[in-house]
C-alpha cells in the first residue's frame, strides 16, 4: 500500500496558525495531507504553497468545514484516515501504534489515543497543557453502546485522537453539513448506531488540541439559539435509534438526562425557554432526576461529566 494514513485538514484564515499544525507531521510515502482551504480571504493559501510543498492543498468556495472535511475525504487515498483541525498537532509518534492496532484488530472500525489540550498561540509547550476531563481508555474492544452512552451522555474525545478505517467514514457518509453544532458527534454516534466498535491505544502520540476560549463557545451558543435545538434534536434523534437497535439502555437515558440537566442549569437565566425545554426532556428520559449528595456529586458532575456522575451517586447512595 503506497499511502497508510490520510490526515484531512479544513482550514479558513488560518495563516498564523496552520505552520504549527502541518510542521507537526510527517512528510513521507506513508502519510497523505490534504489540506482543504474553505475560501480563505488572508494569505493562508500562499503560505501553504510556499512553505509546505508537500502537502495536497485542495480549495472550495466557503461552504464550511464539513463540507471541507468531505472533500478531502473524497480525495483521500489512505486506508486510514485522521480529521486534525488547522491549529491542533500530533506528536511525532502519533501514527505508529494507531495503524498496528488496526492493523491487529480486524472488527475496530477506529482507534482513539492520549490526547491533551493547550493554551496560546504559538507552538506546542509541555506548561501549556490545561486541565480538562478526559475520555478513558479501554483495554479491550467494547461493544458500540460503550461508547453511545457516553457521546449522548456529553462525554467525547477531540476527533484528532481518532484514527479511522476510511471504509468505515464511507459508510456512515462523512460529515452532515447541514449541523452547525456536534458535527462530530453526530459522526461518531452514526458509527455507534451503524454497530461499528472503536478501541483505544495507551501508549501512542499525543493529539494536540489548541484550547480556545471557553467564554466565546458557550457565548456564541448563548446568542445561538438554533445550536441549542439541534444538541436537543441530535439526541432525541439518536436515543429514537438507539431506541429501535436496542442499545437505549437505562445508563444511557440516565446520562442523557444529566447532560440536559446541566445544560438547564447553564441556560436557565440567558435562554429560559430553552432551558425549559431541556429540563422536561431530562425529566422525560429519567423521572426520578435529582442530583443528591450535594456540592460534592454536581462538582464531580461538571468534572467528569453527567455518566460518570450518575455511576458515582449510585455507588455512593446504592440507588438511582
Amino acid at each position: 500500500m503506497s499511502v497508510w494514513v490520510s490526515v484531512i485538514i479544513p482550514t479558513y484564515n488560518r495563516e498564523k496558525l496552520v505552520g504549527y499544525t502541518l510542521n507537526s507531521l510527517p512528510y513521507d510515502k506513508d502519510v497523505e495531507i490534504i489540506v482543504v482551504d474553505d475560501g480563505s480571504t488572508d494569505e493562508t493559501v500562499e503560505y501553504i504553497r510556499q512553505q509546505f510543498p508537500g502537502v495536497r492543498l485542495l480549495r472550495q468556495l466557503n461552504r464550511g468545514a464539513s463540507n471541507a472535511r468531505n472533500y478531502g475525504l473524497g480525495e483521500a487515498r489512505g486506508k486510514y484516515v485522521v480529521y486534525l483541525d488547522s491549529d491542533d498537532l500530533l506528536e511525532h509518534n502519533y501514527f505508529h501504534q494507531r495503524i498496528a492496532y488496526l492493523e491487529a484488530t480486524r472488527q475496530a472500525s477506529g482507534v482513539y489515543g492520549p490526547y491533551d489540550y493547550f493554551s496560546g498561540n504559538a507552538d506546542f509547550e509541555e506548561s501549556a497543557v490545561t486541565f480538562k476531563y478526559k475520555y478513558p481508555l479501554v483495554d479491550h474492544l467494547p461493544d458500540p453502546a460503550y461508547h453511545a452512552i457516553r457521546y449522548m451522555g456529553g462525554q467525547y474525545f477531540p476527533q484528532p485522537a481518532l484514527m479511522w478505517r476510511r471504509d468505515a467514514l464511507w459508510t456512515v457518509r462523512g460529515h452532515d453539513p447541514s449541523l452547525l453544532i456536534n458535527q462530530d458527534v453526530d459522526l461518531f454516534l452514526r458509527a455507534c448506531a451503524s454497530h461499528m466498535r472503536f478501541g483505544s491505544v495507551a501508549d501512542a502520540g499525543r493529539a494536540l488540541i489548541r484550547n480556545h476560549n471557553l467564554d466565546d463557545r458557550v457565548g456564541s451558543l448563548t446568542t445561538n439559539e438554533a445550536k441549542l435545538r439541534q444538541i436537543l434534536a441530535l439526541r432525541r434523534k439518536f436515543m429514537e435509534i438507539f431506541e429501535r437497535e436496542g442499545m437505549a439502555s437505562e445508563e444511557m437515558k440516565q446520562g442523557t438526562a444529566y447532560f440536559f440537566f446541566d445544560l438547564w442549569r447553564m441556560y436557565r437565566l440567558q435562554k429560559p425557554h430553552m432551558a425549559q425545554i431541556f429540563l422536561r426532556y431530562s425529566q422525560e428520559l429519567y423521572p426520578g432526576l435529582q442530583l443528591k449528595g450535594g456540592l460534592a456529586i454536581r462538582g464531580l458532575s461538571a468534572m467528569l461529566g453527567p455518566v460518570n456522575a450518575t455511576i458515582i451517586k449510585k455507588k455512593i447512595f446504592g440507588r438511582d
